[in-house]
């Protein structure tokens, strides 16, 4: 049986490198019910959910216990865990790709098996305090390349004429998704130079939503579809960036850069090939 240990009154350490029971060794169950390859980012990203889910789960129990509530007695959630992992890792790509990913696999003979640690922590993400237009890769592990998903937040104070009315003594507005504002994705070509233009209307969660399919040099939205005119991702830039503007001048997105893997364009299959 796996050995577990509390190393503090919140953190739990788990190895998962040979677990047995009465009948035998036990199936690892991380990530094994496809045959589709593990990525590390993958696994990774698994465990961070799976204990965001577990204390998801004792939030809400928190909320129907009335002892809690009165104070009466405690709940506990685990604040991180350090994991350790006995498995085959090694370089690899998807068929008809060059982008490199790091492969774990579960199922890699004990000599060819290496010790992999790292530490999953319910370390909350801070919002933001002040306006602000950010700008994110809505697919960051890259499984729709070379189509890239874009997406804008506007978050700030409306403006006062969207606001109704209030007395002198009412405290200031707070921050709030901006909706039905324009918002301006620049997509500047890496080796061109050149720059084309998008202009979207955010929605009622102040997001704009746009995707760049570099195989046909177009873009495209909810209600909106067209072909980049300055920029060409066909022939003349094997990379791009991007960043978001709006009307307010003081608010622009950071710069994010994107790859074009011209052996992506025919969508591989999830089988991999060793490097």
């Amino acid at each position: 049986m796996a050995k577990k240990k509390m190393t503090s009154d919140t953190e739990a350490t788990v190895r998962l490198s040979r677990f047995r029971g009465a009948k035998g060794p036990i199936t690892l169950r991380v990530l094994r019910e496809t045959e589709q390859p593990v990525t590390l980012e993958e696994m990774l990203t698994a465990f961070q959910k799976s204990l965001g889910r577990a204390n998801r789960s004792s939030l809400e129990a928190s909320r129907g216990e009335s002892e809690f509530l009165l104070g009466i007695r405690a709940l506990y959630v685990i604040d991180g865990l350090n994991v350790t992992l006995r498995v085959g890792v090694r370089a690899a790509s998807f068929e008809g790709s060059k982008d490199k990913r790091v492969i774990v696999d579960f199922d890699a003979p004990e000599k060819e098996r290496s010790e992999v640690q790292f530490r999953v922590q319910s370390k909350p993400l801070e919002a933001t305090k002040a306006n602000e237009l950010l700008l994110a890769d809505g697919d960051p592990l890259g499984n729709d390349r070379p189509r890239f998903q874009l997406i804008a937040t506007l978050i700030g104070v409306p403006p006062a004429d969207s606001r109704p009315k209030s007395k002198p003594d009412t405290p200031s507005p707070s921050l709030q998704p901006l909706k039905d504002q324009d918002v301006h994705f620049k997509i500047v070509g890496g080796d061109s130079g050149t720059m084309d233009v998008v202009t979207l209307r955010t929605n009622e969660l102040g997001q704009a939503k746009l995707t760049v399919d570099a195989t046909q040099n177009k873009v495209e939205s909810s209600g909106y579809r067209g072909n980049l005119k300055n920029v060409d991702l066909i022939h003349e830039n094997a990379n791009f960036f991007v960043f978001v503007t709006s009307d307010d001048p003081s608010l622009a997105s950071t710069v994010l850069l994107f790859n074009i893997d011209r052996s992506g364009e025919v969508k591989p299959s999830r089988k991999m090939k060793r490097r």
